[in-house]
């Protein structure tokens, strides 16, 4: 979110100028104050308040005009059989509804490789759908009324530089020279991602880093007044670049900051660290990115941790070294957000240096010299140097550490520790003791405070995930996303850490369909699941059969349900209502009907947990309430019998699993029974702000329920591991149904 700027509004800036310089006139470090703490009082004047929320549109189709208001991005699907469908993703505001207008932004998906740009105002008919992001099905069904001004030319010309560089580069040109990394194979960007190298894909400093640095080298080689020439045609073309590539801020960053610097030079005077890290912070809050904004926090931290590596040093300054400024400075402050990092993130970055620095140089020259040069030679020379750019992360994402899940230790400890690395790599030992006291003060506080348990529906997008935390065990309720490439484990992964836990006890499948258990895979290969609770069915799909063997590969015990078990894991008692068998004689079942519906009991409370089941299933379970927390089943979607279910049911709490509005009937079904309100991850108001995303909320307070006698599970707790239980060891192997070894 975009700093607040703290001052009344209508404060006159001459006033608040002439304070700042006058304060830079006093003795003291006068030159600190002028070059860091004015240009970020200017940038926070300037910069303008916080974004706009997401539109909220009806469910059914809407027909609309809205004005485009981000550059528009291209994506396709590289796993069609029939060819490769493309498609567009901008962002509209200004949105009206025939003469009413609607508050907000909305993120729309156009059919192919649409030709428009920022500042044209479009006609659309949107297909149903919820939340702020809406597709339209047909390119007939969308069209330009009004064409913007010069930003829609530029967006005009970039398209067709994509449609250039399509024609051979195997989409790697376009991903380095105009940010289109959509265009990507998804495996490819998520593999960049996990090993640290996702920055390579976004035109930002090393991208302008590169081209700006190709242009000064060839000026050193030359006399005046072709050396002048050549860094103003250098400053022109990162500038150039960068509104080319979409104008994002983290590019406008870097090319102002470039260009700057390229001035100084042609001016004869040698710019500083200092002076790159006032310049970006002015640009940044200008454009109303300031700090604690995510983007220029760690750009800001990346660029101090240069200014503090490469201080002092003579002029014989290594690559390496002012890689691994950036990277701590960095992750300084990505610590606060994100517990995935890679620390041969800098080796591996200098390893893609060499290959993107030829790719950038590549598509530049086929830009210019398209015509002049045969389409062959392009394709094997883009073959190539896409060979070399997949097969490199490849290699980052078998080393050790790669990626690497940031210890458990804390926010704060984890950011100071970072800090001392970044102090030794700067030869500032005292500063790096220091750090590292206050980093072990931390860790200190951090174990001594209370651990307290938590239930939490996880953001993971179109898909499910429950958490069920407690300081004996940690459950996961179904793990999958539809949106993201490595199926949400990332995000799992986070919400773990964020919760002080490494990894998870066991995760329950209800059933095998891609939105409930696509985080699974990666979570096995990643070392965060002890063990699977699936049903009796589950081995008769083939999805079933290959998660089994993927966990038994991995030393991951997988143990079966049906109808009618009970078993306790640390403090939590589980019961199986319902375990369909389709091998059952009578009518045939759907996948959803085959979900596991349980009850999940701790010493305060109790949850009924039906996956994906349909009324059949809902019309064959007799359990009666009341019960203190209940997950709508499928999402939430409509089904007959629902309306009498919840009422026999009598939940005190109802959450749901589902972006958007819930459909009419199943709010008309919740009405009946009494129920206004629903709650849902990252919910601004839960029904009783006791289930969310954002923060560690407590069990719901209740007086605790009577104790049943139940055979405990096997147990794999996260500070023992798989290797460790030796009742794992022993049970590798699919138990019996209904039977749990003590």
């Amino acid at each position: 979110m975009p700093w607040q700027w703290p001052l009344p509004s209508g404060f006159p800036a001459p006033i608040l100028l002439l304070v700042m310089a006058s304060i830079g006139c006093c003795p003291g470090p006068r030159s600190l104050l002028l070059r860091t703490f004015l240009p970020l009082t200017i940038g926070l004047y300037l910069g303008p308040g916080p974004p706009a929320v997401e539109a909220d549109l009806p469910y059914g189709p809407i027909q609309l005009e809205a004005v485009v208001c981000s550059p528009p991005r291209q994506g396709q699907d590289h796993r069609k059989w029939h060819g490769q469908r493309r498609w567009t993703t901008v962002r509209l505001d200004q949105i009206r509804q025939g003469d009413q207008p609607i508050v907000g932004k909305l993120r729309v998906t156009l059919p192919g490789a649409a030709r428009l740009g920022r500042g044209d105002r479009l006609q659309l008919y949107l297909r149903a759908g919820s939340g702020g992001r809406r597709q339209v099905i047909d390119a007939e069904q969308w069209s330009i009324i009004e064409r913007g001004g010069w930003m829609s030319r530029a967006d005009h010309w970039r398209q067709a530089a994509i449609d250039r560089l399509l024609a051979t580069d195997g989409w790697w040109g376009c991903a380095l020279l105009l940010g289109e990394r959509g265009l990507l194979e998804s495996g490819t960007r998520w593999t960049m991602q996990r090993t640290g190298l996702g920055h390579l894909l976004a035109v930002s400093g090393l991208h302008i880093g590169i081209v700006l640095s190709l242009f000064l080298f060839m000026a050193r080689r030359l006399r005046p007044p072709w050396s002048h020439i050549v860094r103003c045609t250098g400053a022109l073309v990162v500038l150039g670049q960068a509104f080319l590539s979409g104008a994002d801020p983290p590019a406008i960053r870097a090319a102002m900051t470039g260009a700057m610097l390229a001035s100084g030079l042609l001016g004869g005077r040698i710019p500083t660290p200092l002076h790159a890290l006032s310049f970006s912070m002015l640009i940044w809050c200008a454009m109303g990115l300031a700090p604690p904004s995510p983007a220029a926090t760690i750009s800001l931290c990346a660029v101090a941790g240069i200014h503090l590596v490469t201080t002092g040093r003579d002029d014989s300054r290594s690559l390496l070294a002012a890689g691994l400024g950036a990277f701590f400075g960095a992750h300084v402050a990505l610590a606060w957000w994100s517990p995935e990092m890679s620390p041969l993130s800098p080796l591996w970055t200098l390893v893609m240096l060499i290959p993107i620095s030829i790719g950038i140089v590549f598509s530049m020259v086929q830009l210019l010299l398209l015509e002049l040069l045969p389409a062959e030679l392009l394709r094997h020379g883009w073959h190539a140097i896409g060979a070399v750019l997949e097969t490199i992360p490849q290699w980052a994402d078998r080393a050790p550490w790669s990626p690497w899940m940031a210890p458990v230790i804390g926010v704060p400890a984890l950011s100071l520790t970072m800090l001392t690395l970044l102090m030794i790599s700067a030869g500032r030992l005292r500063w790096a003791l220091a750090a590292a006291l206050a980093a072990l003060i931390c860790v200190a506080i951090q174990s001594s405070l209370p651990d307290e348990g938590a239930i939490r529906l996880l953001s993971t997008g179109r898909g499910q995930c429950l958490l069920l935390d407690s300081p004996e065990a940690t459950l996961l309720y179904d793990a999958g996303s539809l949106d993201a490439p490595d199926g949400g484990a990332a995000r799992v992964r986070k919400a773990l850490w964020k919760a002080g836990r490494s990894r998870v006890d066991w995760i329950i499948i209800s059933h095998p369909h891609l939105d409930h258990y696509s985080a699974v895979p990666e979570l096995i290969a990643s070392g965060t699941v002890g063990g699977l609770l699936v049903s009796s069915n589950f081995s008769l799909s083939a999805v079933g059969r290959a998660l089994e063997q993927q966990a038994q590969q991995h030393g991951v015990a997988v143990k079966r349900l049906s109808t009618g078990d009970r078993l306790r894991i640390g403090r939590w008692s589980i019961w199986v209502l319902a375990s369909p068998d389709p091998r059952a004689p009578g009518p045939a079942i759907s996948t959803n009907d085959r979900s596991m519906v349980i009850e999940v009991k701790g010493p305060e409370g109790s949850l009924l947990l039906p996956g994906d089941a349909e009324a059949p299933l809902l019309s064959s379970n007799s359990l009666s309430g009341p019960i203190d927390v209940l997950l709508l089943p499928h999402h939430g979607s409509h089904s007959l019998p629902l309306a009498q279910w919840i009422a026999h049911l009598a939940p005190r709490q109802v959450i749901v699993s589902r972006r958007g509005r819930l459909p009419r009937e199943t709010q008309q079904a919740l009405a009946a029974v009494g129920i206004t309100s629903v709650g849902r991850a990252r919910s601004p108001q839960p029904l009783l702000g006791e289930i969310g995303d954002s923060s560690p909320d407590p069990l719901p307070d209740r007086q605790p329920l009577s104790k049943i006698s139940l055979q405990p599970a096997i147990i794999c707790r996260r500070k023992e591991g798989p290797a460790r239980c030796p009742e794992a060891q022993r049970n590798r192997q699919p138990q019996k149904p209904g039977i749990s070894p003590s």
